[in-house]
């Protein structure tokens, strides 16, 4: 009778065991796709953001993405330093919100979304957000920003890749 308990205890602890390494299995290989699919943290002295991937789920605005390498978002950053103020000063935008997000620029933290437009051309999608508290900065990462209000705290822009135009500027309202 002893026996046959501490078998039965055996092969419980066995099982327990066994199951408990599967399901770490099974949690590793869900983080690897989570890491997969998470946006990508890029960082240079004049500008910080997050480049989110082709699968990431809340990214999907746009049909045909793709996910922007670093080449990318440097050809953007040129772009938007050489562009923006042009833009910002000439458009409709101007008109009715005197905004000069050109000027604190290097204070916005990005979100890069990169999609293919009717013509095949490659399409990068900024979404900027002005966060000078360098400790709130990660969440960006989280996913994409959407606000409604806030002025020139949040803005955002395309850039044709394959043309380097900027264009689309939109700042939000203030209320």
């Amino acid at each position: 009778m002893r026996i046959t308990g501490l078998l039965i205890l055996t092969i419980w602890f066995s099982s327990c065991r066994f199951f408990s390494e599967k399901r770490a299995k099974e949690e590793q290989v869900e983080l690897w796709k989570e890491r997969v699919n998470s946006p990508v943290h890029i960082q240079q002295p004049a500008f910080e953001g997050y480049i989110y991937p082709r699968a990431f789920k809340a990214a999907a605005l746009y049909p045909g993405r793709f996910t922007p390498g670093e080449a990318d978002i440097i050809l953007v950053e040129k772009v938007l330093s050489r562009q923006l103020k042009i833009l910002n000063e000439s458009s409709f935008t101007a008109t009715w919100h005197p905004a000069k997000v050109h000027e604190e620029l290097p204070g916005y933290v990005r979100q890069y979304v990169g999609y293919i437009d009717d013509r095949g051309e490659k399409i990068i999608w900024i979404n900027c957000t002005y966060e000078p508290d360098i400790r709130q900065r990660p969440r960006y990462g989280d996913g994409i920003i959407k606000m409604r209000d806030g002025g020139s705290a949040y803005w955002n822009a395309r850039v044709n890749l394959s043309t380097g135009k900027l264009f689309n500027l939109y700042i939000n309202d203030d209320v």
